[in-house]
């Protein structure tokens, strides 16, 4: 009797998933580590250029500790680094994780010391879509906008590159929940009110869904900048007002 052939995980949580949430993600090194993509070998003779497949894993090990530098273009990526330049092509969804993690290692930010928070979507007129998240490291939004693409026929497509909070923990607390809840809204507050990605959104004539901030923080936001804004004034006002009458003073002082 043959061997019975396990379910696929990863196929059963991609035809179950139903949309990133606003939760505190972090990358799943194990799954990115077997995205598939290609290396493009181009020929000096005038050939035809060859595809090597890869991995993202693959390739990051390979530009590990290495200064880079990133170039997305429709065909493809171009990784650049002292020694040459290597393209790399495949799925959109596959180049462009690439293109992201390399790009955000440039900047100084590690991806994977980072938690992920989702907080816009969009959707090209050619069923493009792409998903949007801020990053959160070292205690501070150390990124305001980092996002993947989801072509509508591109199988490669794996939300699972992000776990949840609850993923991967040896022990879970029955309040933990409520704690996770509590960080994720933090962060959100903060990217909202200290960020400008985060006050684009609330300015938005379309209204997006914003998350653990609600229309009276909005109200309250709009208030505090028009009363900054007339204290300002105020206070420009009054130090003038008060330099005049010292200079007032020091006439009359020597009259």
């Amino acid at each position: 009797m043959g061997k019975q052939k396990q379910p696929n995980n990863t196929a059963q949580a991609k035809q179950k998933w139903h949309g990133f949430r606003p939760v505190a993600y972090r990358l799943d090194w194990k799954v990115i580590a077997e995205i598939p993509i290609y290396v493009i070998r181009e020929r000096t003779d005038g050939g035809e250029d060859s595809a090597t497949p890869t991995t993202v894993g693959n390739a990051l090990v390979d530009l590990r500790d290495k200064q880079v530098e990133a170039d997305s273009l429709m065909s493809g990526v171009v990784i650049k680094t002292f020694s040459g330049q290597e393209r790399f092509a495949g799925s959109l969804f596959g180049r462009n994780l690439l293109y992201v993690l390399v790009r955000l290692h440039k900047e100084g930010v590690n991806p994977f010391a980072a938690t992920w928070f989702f907080y816009d979507t969009d959707t090209s007129q050619d069923a493009v879509t792409c998903y949007t998240f801020f990053l959160v490291c070292d205690g501070k939004i150390a990124c305001e906008s980092a996002s993947i693409f989801r072509d509508p026929g591109d199988s490669a497509f794996d939300p699972a590159i992000l776990k949840e909070p609850n993923q991967g923990r040896d022990w879970t607390g029955v309040k933990d929940p409520y704690r996770d809840q509590a960080e994720a809204a933090f962060w959100y507050r903060k990217f909202y009110t200290e960020t400008k990605a985060g006050q684009l959104m609330l300015l938005r004539p379309d209204q997006p869904e914003t998350y653990f901030f609600y229309p009276e923080d909005k109200w309250r936001i709009a208030l505090f900048g028009v009363f900054d804004r007339r204290l300002r004034k105020t206070n420009a006002l009054l130090m003038t007002l008060l330099i005049l009458a010292l200079l007032a003073l020091v006439v009359w002082f020597w009259r």
